[in-house]
């Protein structure tokens, strides 16, 4: 059917499903721990949860599950 698993992967709350949305870096600092502050440039929010997401090693752990799966080019 040419579904792609990755064109909206990471882009929902995985709390509430709410669409995520992108928010700067410094507005964050004092919600996430402080080596991912200094090493992580992205951030997302889940407006109604507030729960905050950053693309860590699950992203890509996440990528290669879905490609060992025979699921899209994971690009």
């Amino acid at each position: 059917f040419g579904i792609d698993p990755f064109a909206e992967a990471f882009t929902r709350c995985a709390r509430c499903n709410e669409s995520l949305v992108a928010v700067q870096k410094e507005e964050i600092a004092d919600r996430v721990p402080p080596y991912v502050f200094s090493t992580q440039t992205h951030f997302v929010r889940c407006p109604r949860c507030h729960r905050i997401y950053w693309p860590a090693t699950h992203h890509e752990h996440a990528r290669k599950e879905l490609q060992a799966l025979g699921m899209g080019s994971g690009v």
